[in-house]
């Protein structure tokens, strides 16, 4: 479901330029764009958790911020690529 949801991010990011996706609408932009990535990874996160004894609750807001993490990390990484700024990753994070 990972590699899936990687796959689609990547695919998205591509779509995005070509689209002039500005950078504020992306997220949502790649959120409907794997929608169905999204919902597979999340249902299996929430499904492995749960199995290992967290609430379905607590699981299914782990599994958001699991979703969450994944695709503005990629976007980190698609704006180094880009800009040849591999110090961006650091000012994300202050």
């Amino acid at each position: 479901q990972t590699g899936a949801y990687k796959d689609c991010l990547k695919q998205a990011s591509t779509q995005a330029k070509k689209d002039k996706v500005a950078g504020d609408s992306y997220e949502a932009y790649a959120r409907t764009a794997c929608s169905a990535q999204i919902t597979n990874l999340r249902t299996a996160l929430i499904a492995f958790t749960v199995k290992n004894g967290m609430s379905r609750k607590d699981a299914a807001k782990d599994a958001d911020l699991i979703v969450d993490d994944y695709r503005r990390a990629h976007k980190i990484t698609e704006e180094m690529v880009s800009t040849g700024d591999y110090g961006v990753f650091w000012k994300r994070l202050r």
